[in-house]
């Protein structure tokens, strides 16, 4: 779980614990699945409590942070942070962080994209908190991504300890 909340690579994570890769991948989707489940999510009561992620999160949103997955920000938004209008660390948490997932695990396909969405949006959404509580304007500063990261896994590990899921 630390690792998964770290962004360490199902691949890596493989070759620390000895543990085959696929494995490893059927746990991080099994993470990524509790996190879409956990209660603190900023949606709708209706939206929360249906099991089907596919309509739980916004079709808009999902195509856009996944076009920012992989190309990164657009022209527009380069122009307008030129402007001196630099956007809101909400607006731009999302994406900054998927590079980041990016970097570490490499291209993921649309579809497991749509499932690790829940970990890059957590993650977003605690660091802009540690960033305040650290008076920080940086995203990816190392102490901001190392708390977020730890939120993270204890908000999993609470999970897991109040509903077990099987083997």
């Amino acid at each position: 779980m630390r690792c998964y909340a770290g962004f360490v690579s199902p691949k890596e994570t493989a070759a620390q614990t000895g543990v085959s890769r696929q494995t490893t991948s059927s746990l991080y989707l099994k993470f990524s699945h509790r996190l879409h489940e956990l209660r603190n999510w900023t949606r709708s009561t209706q939206e929360r409590d249906n099991p089907n992620i596919d309509t739980w999160l916004d079709r808009a949103e999902i195509a856009e942070a996944y076009e920012h997955y992989l190309n990164g920000a657009s022209i527009e938004e380069y122009r307008t942070t030129r402007a001196g209008k630099m956007l809101a660390p909400d607006q731009y948490g999302p994406y900054l962080v998927g590079q980041e997932l990016k970097a570490s695990w490499g291209k993921i396909s649309e579809k497991a994209f749509l499932f690790h969405y829940a970990l890059i949006k957590r993650t977003a959404e605690y660091r802009i908190d540690w960033m305040f509580l650290f008076g920080t304007d940086d995203i990816c500063s190392p102490n901001v991504a190392k708390s977020a990261a730890n939120q993270v896994y204890n908000n999993l590990e609470k999970s897991l300890r109040a509903r077990p899921s099987g083997r």
